[in-house]
């Protein structure tokens, strides 16, 4: 369920921005709707049951986190750039192992179960 609500939020943060022309990746809309602070509680919005109202005032914060252009929040995005990239080079190289593998099982397979008609037929072997 607090899954399902962050998922909600991050949606609506994503919407949000996208609508006052300032897109930002899934990824850096749930970070920075994660380590947002209520300034009421001293503690993370996520980390206290999530109403209506305190998911508004929550979406709304991200958002205006995301508007505002400071060095902090540049390093934040170049960071997740960075890790994103990482991680989808990452899923295609593993992608890549496991097709060749199975590649290369296949051929060891199909060479290990090749029969030749006799012990003179080279041209089987060939």
């Amino acid at each position: 369920r607090k899954m399902q609500e962050q998922e909600v939020i991050v949606k609506m943060v994503m919407y949000k921005c996208r609508e006052k022309g300032n897109p930002v990746p899934e990824t850096l809309a749930a970070y920075i709707t994660n380590t947002s602070l209520n300034p009421i509680t001293g503690k993370f919005y996520l980390e206290e049951k999530i109403d209506e109202e305190l998911a508004k005032q929550l979406v709304d914060t991200v958002v205006d986190r995301l508007e505002n252009e400071n060095p902090a929040l540049n390093t934040i995005k170049l960071q997740i750039g960075y890790d994103s990239g990482y991680l989808q080079q990452e899923y295609d190289r593993q992608q890549t192992i496991t097709k060749l593998s199975h590649e290369s099982n296949r051929l060891i397979d199909e060479i290990v179960s090749f029969e030749t008609k006799g012990g003179n037929d080279f041209e089987g072997i060939t």
